[in-house]
């Protein structure tokens, strides 16, 4: 064999082997992937307890706006009574 042709045929199987991914730009991607799946999971579900929580301030928020009306209509009728004495 000749030195030529065996510079050739090195040559030709370095670029065979790059192009072939290695295990370990396969396993980036995966993790990658696996990483970005997880992301948007976590996403979904932070934005359904957001949701339940944001629920949970309108709740409260009711109640508290139904008691100073209450409170409000009270006085009202206090000062109503007070004023036609």
């Amino acid at each position: 064999m000749k030195a030529g042709n065996n510079a050739s045929a090195v040559e030709e199987l370095s670029r065979a082997d790059e192009s072939i991914p290695s295990t370990r730009s396969i396993d980036s991607t995966t993790e990658e992937t696996s990483a970005g799946t997880l992301t948007r999971d976590a996403i979904v579900l932070d934005l359904g307890d957001l949701s339940r929580q944001g629920e949970q301030i309108r709740a409260r928020a009711r109640a508290e706006a139904d008691r100073i009306v209450a409170g409000a209509k009270a006085e009202r009728e206090r000062l109503i009574a007070g004023a036609a004495e």
